[in-house]
């Protein structure tokens, strides 16, 4: 557990490697997972927008190593006005695209789309077509009974699209497994591939659409 929610933020880590959850948790215990960060993310980057505290847990998934940036010394960069606020605020902009969709996937699609969703997205992010799942942790991740997980783990294994067992996920052809999730992985992969790229990528990308000139949050270049 690297946060947990309502923890203050004194600390942004940054994932070299290994998979990290965003769970929201209810108050009478409940949780479901929010949005995923793998080596494309980080740890804290609400502290960009005057959030003081965590406001939700930040569980590990995947083990993995991560450099550490003390928030003081995150706020002396900021006032130095290096790069590292301009790409964090294009990060916080990707996050909260995955947040929106995840909520969206959530109400809208079937517990075996969104299961195969987001067996795709840990896959990216360890960058391994085997991973330690257990269905338990599984079922918190959709916010799903763990008998409607067993089903769809069984479904898929049926199809040899995975192999599970004793905790262990292994993807066996995840062409099928992409047509099994619903539009939701390929929307949020999608916008992180186009938003992270560099500002004059993104210029180049956007043709004739009017893309700013500066950070409206941060002012950079």
């Amino acid at each position: 557990m690297l946060y947990r929610q309502g923890e203050p933020i004194d600390r942004l880590y940054f994932p070299d490697s290994g998979v990290v959850s965003l769970v929201s948790v209810m108050s009478d215990g409940r949780c479901a997972e929010v949005g995923t960060v793998g080596t494309e993310g980080v740890i804290g980057v609400h502290v960009m927008y005057g959030f003081a505290v965590m406001p939700c847990e930040a569980l590990v998934q995947a083990d993995g190593q991560a450099r550490v940036l003390r928030l003081q010394d995150f706020w002396a960069d900021v006032e130095a006005k290096r790069r590292l606020p301009r790409l964090l605020c294009r990060y916080a902009h990707t996050l909260l695209l995955q947040i929106m969709q995840t909520a969206a996937c959530n109400r809208l699609h079937t517990i075996r789309q969104r299961a195969a969703r987001w067996i795709l997205t840990m896959q990216d992010r360890v960058g391994d077509a085997s991973f330690p799942l257990t269905q338990e942790l599984l079922g918190i991740m959709l916010g799903a009974r763990r008998q409607s997980v067993n089903a769809v783990a069984r479904s898929l294994q049926r199809a040899k699209v995975i192999d599970y067992r004793r905790g262990q996920m292994a993807i066996r052809n995840r062409a099928k497994l992409e047509a099994a999730a619903c539009d939701c992985y390929a929307i949020v992969r999608d916008h992180f591939a186009t938003l992270l790229q560099t500002r004059e990528a993104t210029v180049a990308a956007a043709g004739t659409v009017v893309v700013p000139p500066a950070c409206p949050c941060c002012g950079l270049q």
